[in-house]
């Protein structure tokens, strides 16, 4: 398939382009925004795919500018090819407004958050997941080592959970903003770490990062908020909870040398599970399929 890719800023998006090019397709990346040459470019490939499209979702100030760019592209009655989406975000504040508007013009749209998808009557949406972006096996590195560790931004309720494990386990628990880290080293993080863990905030029941496939595509154990719709098995791929209690019973269990080997029984199935079913290019494979 030839598709044309406005590719966002983002890791996640460059994940994805590098795993519609492993699948074979030919990918023609687009950085800058320029709707002529677009509208030029579409007319030899069967697809125009974005995931943002290039809005500026973080600042209500360039929000709307961007948003009416896409807008205006998606609604030229020049663009002849598919206009397909895969949305990574959480359906909140202005993307709630992106989505309202794109999913108008867009043949197919594919969401992460499915729980706002279930809220909204739209027929041209569907339900996608994102996928481990890499599935690297993860190696042991003294620097790294800990009880319990955190890949992830801390805001919101966030900051409460942190600084509860910070009092809880001290140096033992080790914190790492995302930005900058590559997929070797959040590999050997997850190698290094007893415990892996994913913050309540911001998921529910139909909606999570791919955090938790990248902890297990990696051979980690990660320790993730017990979701209805989570597509992994509680207690044999991951390990899930429900209270603060709860979560710290898990941890406390896992961190226990005595428990090693059920520890790395658990991360050696989600491993497997996750590069079966769960990897970016097993998810656009199903994308592509509903087309």
């Amino acid at each position: 398939m030839k598709i044309l890719y406005l590719r966002d800023e983002t890791k996640i998006s460059e994940d994805i382009e590098k795993a519609l090019r492993k699948l074979g397709h030919k990918v023609d990346g687009i950085k800058e925004f320029d709707e002529k040459e677009i509208i030029e470019k579409a007319k030899g490939v069967d697809m125009l795919f974005f995931t943002r499209g290039m809005v500026d979702t973080s600042s209500s100030s360039n929000f709307q500018i961007t948003l009416s760019r896409l807008q205006k592209l998606l609604s030229n009655p020049e663009l002849k090819c598919k206009k397909v989406f895969w949305l990574p975000d959480n359906i909140i504040w202005l993307v709630e407004g992106w989505i309202e508007t794109v999913a108008i013009w867009a043949d197919y749209g594919f969401l992460n958050d499915d729980t706002w998808r279930r809220r909204h009557g739209y027929d041209n949406l569907f339900p996608l997941h994102l996928g481990a972006s890499s599935t690297k096996q993860g190696k042991y590195r003294k620097e790294y080592e800990s009880d319990v560790a955190f890949i992830g931004n801390i805001y919101g309720p966030r900051v409460s959970l942190v600084e509860g494990l910070k009092k809880m386990y001290g140096d033992r628990f080790k914190i790492y903003p995302p930005k900058g880290i590559s997929d070797e080293n959040f590999a050997d993080i997850c190698a290094s770490s007893k415990v892996m863990i994913a913050p309540r905030f911001p998921a529910d029941e139909f909606y999570w990062t791919n955090d938790i496939y990248n902890v297990l595509g990696a051979g980690g154990l990660m320790i993730h908020p017990r979701l209805y719709g989570l597509d992994l098995e509680d207690g044999k791929h991951y390990v899930g909870y429900s209270s603060w209690d709860e979560f710290l019973d898990i941890i406390n269990h896992f961190i226990n040398p005595e428990n090693e080997k059920e520890r790395e029984e658990i991360a050696k199935a989600g491993r497997k599970e996750v590069i079966k079913n769960c990897t970016l290019e097993s998810r656009l494979k199903e994308l592509i399929s509903r087309l």
